[in-house]
C-alpha cells in the first residue's frame, strides 16, 4: 500500500490571553483529533489546524464567555451517516477491528472536563472538522 502525502497546514492566532489548562489532557485531545484526521486520509490530503480567540462584546447578542477555539480539519472522505450521530461514544469507529473506537469519546470526555465544548462536522467527500471551544477563567 503506498503512503498517504499528508500536508500540514497552521493559521495559529498570537494574541491569546494566558489561560490556565491541563497541559497533558490538551495533548491528548490534540493526538487524538490530528491521528484520526491523519488515518481519514488515503491518500494525498491535506489537514488545516487554526486557532482564534473569540472575545464576547458588550452588544453580543449571544450568551456566551470569551473563549479559545482550536479548529482540526481534514479534506479526507468524511464519516458515513451511520457514525455521524454515534461519533462520540466509546467503541464506534470507521477503522475497523483493529482499532478500539474510544479516541472521540476520550477526546470528549477531556473537554467536558476542562469545561469546554467540542463540535464536528462532516460532509462525505469534503471531510470533517472538529471546533474545540474551551472558556476563559475570569
Amino acid at each position: 500500500m503506498p503512503q498517504s502525502r499528508i500536508n500540514l497546514h497552521l493559521d495559529l492566532t498570537s494574541n491569546f490571553p494566558q489561560a490556565m489548562t491541563a497541559k497533558n489532557s490538551l495533548k491528548q485531545v490534540f493526538l487524538n483529533l490530528i491521528k484520526n484526521a491523519a488515518e481519514a486520509i488515503h491518500e494525498d490530503g491535506n489537514i488545516f489546524v487554526e486557532t482564534r480567540y473569540n472575545k464576547q462584546e458588550p452588544d453580543d447578542s449571544l450568551d456566551r464567555d470569551d473563549c479559545i477555539e482550536i479548529i482540526i480539519r481534514d479534506d479526507g472522505p468524511g464519516l458515513p451517516n451511520s457514525i455521524k450521530s454515534r461519533r462520540f461514544e466509546p467503541f464506534v469507529s470507521t477503522k475497523g477491528d483493529e482499532h478500539a473506537g474510544l479516541g472521540l469519546s476520550i477526546v470528549c470526555k477531556i473537554i467536558k472536563e476542562l469545561k469546554g465544548t467540542i463540535s464536528c462536522q462532516t460532509e462525505k467527500g469534503k471531510g470533517t472538522s472538529s471546533t474545540i471551544a474551551l472558556p476563559l477563567e475570569s
